[in-house]
C-alpha cells in the first residue's frame, strides 16, 4: 500500500493541509452526503504515519485490520475505499488550489456574471466599473492583465449587445485592443522559449521569416513605451532571432530589462534573467570566450539576489552550471561550500542526490582526487543526462589514472549512447557524445601515443570541428599535453 496512488498523493500534502483535508471530508458544505466511516478511518490511520508514509504498518494487511477490526479479509473491500478516498483527496486539492489562486480580477468577473444572470444590472454596472478601475491602477501590466481586461470588456460588450445598446459598437475597440495585446504577449513568450531552446540545441526554425513578419506587423501597432513587459519580450525575441548572434541586440535587451525591472513580476523577471544566462552559456559553448565572464558574473549576482531560487529551491541545471563555471574560475573552495549549503535545496530531478553526488565528483576530478571521484560515480544514477554524464566523467578519470579499464568502459559508453538514442534526448546531444567517444578512441589508439604528427592532426581537426563535441575542451587539453599514455600502468 505504501506505493499506492493514494499514499503517493498524500505524501505531497503538508501537515496543515492534511488537517484541512480531514475537515473537508466531514464538512456538509463540501460533501452532499456523508462519507462511509471506513473511508474516514482509513485517512485517520494513514495520518498517524504522516512523518513516515513508508512505515511497515501501512502494509495492506495492517491497514485492513485497523479499518475493519475483527472482520475477515474480503478481496477488493479495502481497495474500493482507497479509491474513494483518493477521489476525495484529489477533489480537496482542486478546491484548495482554487481558493488559494483566486485573484481579485477573477472574483470581480464571477460577481459580474452572477448579477447579470440574476438580472441585477445596477450591481452589474457598479462592479464592472470597480473592476475596470482596479485593473487600470495596477502597476504591473503583464499578459494576465490584458487577458483580464479582455474578459471584462468581452462580458460588457455581450451585455450591451443583449440590450441592443449602440454603445456596444464603441466598446469593440478596447476589447480588441486588450485581446491583441494579450495575444502578442503570449505569442512572444512561446516564440522566445522556442528560439532559446533552438539556439541551445542548435536546431533550425523553418518559420523564422514568417514569424518575424507577423511580429513586426503586430508589435508596430502597439505603444511599446507604455507596455514595459512586452517591450522587454520583443527585445529578447530580436536578439534570439538574430543570426549570427548580435551582441548589440543582446545588450539592448539586458539594458531595457534592468531599466524596467521594477515593473516586472518577480517570476517573469527570473525567466528573463534565465534567458540572458542561457544565451551567454550557449554563446560560450560555441567558442565565444567573452561570454563566459559575463555569464559567471550574472550567475553570482543573481544567486546573491535570490533570483536563482524557485520556492526556496535551486534547479539541478543551475547548480551544475554554477559548479562548472566556479571550477573554471579556480574557485574550488567556493564551489564545495556552495554544493554543501545547497544539497538539501536541489530540485528538478526525481532523486536530487544525483546532482549533489555528480557535481561533487566533478569537484574531486578537477583537483585530481580521482579515487574520491570514482567513489561518487559508483552511485546509481536514474536520470538519463546524469547517467551519461557520470559514465563520461568516469572515462575521463580512467584516462587520467592510465587505467586498463578505459577501453572496456569506452566501449560500454558507446553501447549506452546507442541505446539512449530517441529516449527524450536530442540528436545533437547524442551526436556530441558519440563524437567525444570517437575522438578519445583515436587519441588513445597505439598509433597516436608516440606519433606527434598524428596527435597534431587530431588536435587541429578537433579545434576546427563545426559540430558539437561534448568535453571538447578536455579532449584538446589532453592533446596539448603531448604526453604518451602507457595504458598498462595502473589497474582499477
Amino acid at each position: 500500500m505504501q506505493k499506492s496512488k493514494l499514499i503517493e498523493t498524500i505524501k505531497c500534502l503538508s501537515a496543515q493541509e492534511l488537517s484541512r483535508l480531514e475537515q473537508f471530508l466531514i464538512s456538509p458544505f463540501f460533501q452532499s452526503e456523508a462519507l462511509e466511516q471506513p473511508v474516514l478511518d482509513l485517512l485517520k490511520y494513514i495520518i498517524q504515519y504522516q512523518s513516515d508514509l513508508d512505515h511497515p504498518d501501512l502494509d495492506r494487511v495492517q491497514v485492513y485490520a485497523h479499518v475493519y477490526p475483527n472482520s475477515p479479509i474480503v478481496k477488493g473491500r479495502l481497495e474500493k475505499n482507497m479509491t474513494r478516498l483518493l477521489k476525495e483527496v484529489r477533489r480537496y486539492i482542486v478546491v484548495e488550489q482554487r481558493l488559494m489562486q483566486t485573484r481579485e480580477a477573477d472574483e470581480h468577473l464571477l460577481l459580474i456574471q452572477f448579477f447579470k444572470a440574476r438580472g441585477n444590472y445596477e450591481e452589474f454596472e457598479r462592479i464592472m466599473s470597480h473592476a475596470r478601475s482596479s485593473l487600470l491602477e495596477m502597476v504591473v501590466k503583464d499578459e494576465d492583465y490584458y487577458l483580464d481586461m479582455f474578459r471584462l470588456e468581452e462580458t460588457y460588450s455581450a451585455h450591451l449587445v443583449w440590450f441592443n445598446d449602440r454603445k456596444a459598437d464603441f466598446n469593440l475597440e478596447p476589447t480588441l485592443k486588450a485581446l491583441n495585446t494579450y495575444y502578442v504577449n503570449t505569442h512572444l513568450e512561446y516564440l522566445i522559449l522556442h528560439l532559446s531552446k533552438a539556439r541551445t540545441l542548435l536546431l533550425g526554425h523553418s518559420t523564422q521569416f514568417l514569424e518575424a513578419q507577423l511580429m513586426e506587423s503586430l508589435v508596430s501597432k502597439l505603444p511599446l513605451e507604455q507596455l514595459p513587459i512586452l517591450g522587454v519580450q520583443y527585445k529578447a525575441y530580436q536578439f534570439l532571432l538574430s543570426q549570427p548572434a548580435s551582441p548589440d541586440l543582446f545588450l539592448a535587451f539586458t539594458h531595457l530589462l534592468e531599466e524596467k525591472e521594477h515593473l516586472i513580476p518577480l517570476e517573469k523577471l527570473k525567466d528573463f534573467q534565465a534567458l540572458a544566462r542561457n544565451y551567454c552559456i550557449s554563446e560560450f559553448n560555441k567558442g565565444n570566450e567573452a561570454f563566459f565572464q559575463i555569464a559567471f558574473d550574472m550567475y553570482k549576482l543573481h544567486l546573491n539576489k535570490g533570483y536563482l531560487y524557485r520556492n526556496g529551491l535551486i534547479h539541478a541545471t543551475i547548480l551544475k552550471n554554477l559548479v562548472s563555471m566556479g571550477l573554471r574560475m579556480n574557485e574550488q573552495d567556493w564551489v564545495v561550500q556552495f554544493l554543501t549549503d545547497h544539497r538539501p535545496l536541489i530540485t528538478g530531478l526525481n532523486f536530487p542526490e544525483e546532482a549533489y553526488h555528480f557535481n561533487m565528483a566533478v569537484c574531486h576530478f578537477y583537483v585530481g582526487a580521482f579515487d574520491e571521484a570514482l567513489s561518487l560515480l559508483s552511485y546509481s544514477y536514474d536520470d538519463l543526462f546524469y547517467k551519461i554524464a557520470a559514465k563520461r566523467l568516469e572515462i575521463k578519470v580512467l584516462y587520467e589514472i592510465e587505467s586498463q579499464m578505459l577501453d572496456a568502459r569506452l566501449e560500454a559508453f558507446n553501447i549506452l549512447i546507442f541505446r539512449m538514442g530517441g529516449k527524450q534526448l536530442s540528436e545533437v546531444y547524442i551526436t556530441g557524445n558519440k563524437r567525444f567517444a570517437a575522438y578519445l578512441r583515436r587519441i588513445i589508439h597505439p598509433s597516436t601515443l608516440h606519433n606527434a604528427k598524428r596527435g597534431d592532426k587530431i588536435r587541429t581537426e578537433l579545434a576546427n570541428e563545426s559540430t558539437t563535441v561534448v568535453e571538447k575542451e578536455w579532449l584538446l587539453d589532453i592533446l596539448y599535453r603531448k604526453q604518451p599514455i602507457k595504458m598498462s600502468k595502473r589497474n582499477s
